[in-house]
């Protein structure tokens, strides 16, 4: 693809990052901000959206900066900040278009030996000094690594006690009744824990996975058992698709995917099926996912569009609504979701005879 580095086009228009970022993602660049380098390439499509602008000496972006460094300040909120520079005693950050100091001691946890290695990077940090006066504005990304280390070591520590009540689960004699109440009561406390160290993931979560394996085994050592925790799965997985299904059809997007992210998280929580449903369970739920990650996408593409339009107006100029210049799309086609394709009549059926049984 031919273009400009984001580093060349920084120096040319003596703008700041998150400026040139949000300025070409309103005509649609879709450049996240977060994790994209001065390395990354712009295309030339939009190099003559920047020099009209650099030519007119029009704003690539408006915010009120100070306003949003002062609400990050008094809620202690983490906000983004883009690495400029090394200076004398630290880094110049830019935060919300605003050049920012953080000390060299504030960017790590550990002692740094290689100071370039931040530079031209994008990471978390917390407002920790602010002076509008003097246009003064300290940061710190290690209060913000400080605070994530502290929640991480409690959850690990959680976690532990819970894999010691799971291993004592296993090594007693199983009884159905109770077993079953003790290990969901394991596992809604597991799930309500947060992450733990990175370097700890690995080992817990499959000590986690090694106990409830040896759980399943148990209740498995029964055909009976097994069947009614086959047909149980089942139906639990069965209302997650007709949950998935009816946020799909919600017109409120935002809530929906936030919705969605739940039931992904309790599909995995919950057991097998048996093999015969397994697929088909899976792509009913997965087409309805995929159905509201769309009007998603849609919904922000069509936002940041009107907002731009709002802000700005259509003009001549700017090749907003002109049809010499832009040619007119399509509607975006309308996918429609049909459980019966994700779903066997054969399922359906089996269920209904199992119900009136």
């Amino acid at each position: 693809m031919a273009g400009i580095k984001l580093s060349k086009l920084l120096k040319q228009y003596n703008t700041s990052y998150f400026e040139l970022v949000d300025y070409l993602n309103s005509f649609g660049a879709g450049i996240d901000e977060a994790s994209v380098g001065p390395d990354y390439i712009v295309s030339d499509a939009y190099i003559p959206y920047l020099n009209r602008a650099y030519a007119e000496n029009t704003p690539l972006r408006q915010f009120e900066g100070w306003n949003d460094l002062n609400e990050a300040f008094i809620a202690h909120r983490v906000v983004k900040g883009y690495v400029r520079s090394r200076r004398k005693g630290g880094y110049t950050v830019e935060v919300f278009g605003i050049n920012a100091f953080c000390p060299g001691s504030q960017m790590d946890m550990k002692r740094i030996k290689d100071y370039d290695a931040y530079v031209d990077k994008v990471f978390d940090f917390l407002v920790t000094g602010l002076d509008e006066d003097s246009q003064n504005v300290i940061v710190s990304r290690r209060a913000v690594l400080e605070n994530v280390d502290d929640d991480f070591d409690m959850n690990l520590s959680a976690k532990e006690m819970l894999l010691g009540e799971l291993k004592d689960l296993v090594e007693m004699p199983f009884d159905a009744k109770r077993s079953f109440s003790l290990f969901r009561d394991i596992q809604d406390r597991w799930r309500q824990l947060g992450p733990v160290p990175q370097d700890s993931f690995k080992e817990i979560n499959d000590t986690y996975q090694l106990y409830v394996a040896r759980f399943y085994e148990m209740v498995n050592a029964s055909r009976e058992t097994r069947e009614t925790n086959f047909k149980s799965n089942l139906e639990a997985k069965i209302a997650l698709c007709e949950q998935a299904e009816a946020l799909a059809r919600d017109v409120r997007v935002d809530l929906a995917y936030a919705e969605l992210q739940k039931l992904h998280e309790r599909w995995k929580e919950i057991g097998p099926v048996s093999k015969e449903y397994r697929d088909s369970l899976w792509e009913r739920f997965k087409a309805a996912s995929a159905m509201i990650n769309l009007h998603r996408r849609e919904v922000a593409k069509d936002g940041k569009k009107q907002a731009r339009v709002k802000k700005k107006g259509p003009s001549p100029d700017d090749g907003v609504n002109t049809p010499k210049n832009q040619p007119e799309k399509a509607d975006a086609p309308t996918i429609e979701i049909n459980p019966d394709d994700f779903f066997s009549a054969k399922a359906l059926d089996l269920m209904s005879r199992k119900k009136k049984s």
